[in-house]
C-alpha cells in the first residue's frame, strides 16, 4: 500500500530533487520511522499517520536556504507549508483519497510541522510519533556507512552553503 501510495504521490506530484532533500532521504526517513514505530510500539493508526508524515515531510522542498543566516529560518517554514499543502492536495485529488481520511492527513500535517528547523528540544515534541519522526529525519547523520554520511554532508552543503569550503561548512 505505501509503495503504491508513494509512487502515486511523492514521485509523480512533488519529486524531491535536491542533493540532500531527495527520494533517498525520504526513503531513509520512512524506514527509520517504521523502525521507530515498532520500537516504541505505536498503534497501527499512529504508525499509519507517522509513515504518511515521513513520506511528505520534505515534499516540494525548495532545497535551499542559508543555514547560518536568518533567511534560512523563513525558508524552512515555507518548506513545511509546501509539504503540508502537497499532502493535502494529494489526499484530495489522488485515487488513494478513499484510503486515507482527511483526519489522518491533518494528523500527519501536525507531525510534519514538528520537523521545522530550527527545532525545539526533542523533549518538546508533543507525542511519541513526533519524537520518532524527528529522530528519523536525522538518522542519515548517524549512518555508519562512510559514503552515505559523506553524501549527506556534501548534499547539505550544496543546498545550504554552496559558497563555502567543506571545512567551513562542518565547522
Amino acid at each position: 500500500y505505501y509503495e503504491a501510495y508513494l509512487q502515486e504521490t511523492v514521485r509523480d506530484k512533488a519529486p524531491l530533487v535536491g542533493t540532500y532533500h531527495n527520494d533517498n532521504h525520504m526513503k531513509m526517513v520512512v524506514l527509520s520511522a517504521c523502525e521507530g514505530a515498532l520500537h516504541v510500539r505505536l498503534t497501527n493508526t499512529e504508525t499509519r499517520v507517522l509513515l504518511i508524515a515521513a513520506m511528505f515531510h520534505d515534499a516540494n522542498h525548495n532545497c535551499g536556504g542559508i543555514v547560518r543566516r536568518k533567511e534560512y529560518w523563513d525558508t524552512d517554514a515555507v518548506n513545511i507549508d509546501r509539504a503540508v499543502a502537497t499532502l493535502r492536495n494529494v489526499q484530495k485529488n489522488s485515487k488513494f483519497s478513499n484510503m486515507v481520511t482527511k483526519e489522518t492527513v491533518e494528523e500527519a500535517a501536525r507531525l510534519i510541522r514538528t520537523t521545522e528547523f530550527p527545532r525545539a528540544p526533542l523533549a518538546a515534541a508533543n507525542n511519541e510519533a513526533a519524537r520518532v519522526l524527528l529522530d528519523a529525519d536525522f538518522m542519515t547523520a548517524y549512518c555508519l556507512d562512510k559514503k552515505v554520511r559523506t553524501d549527506l554532508y556534501i548534499g547539505l552543503k550544496a543546498e545550504a552553503m554552496p559558497n563555502t569550503t567543506m571545512r567551513e561548512f562542518i565547522d
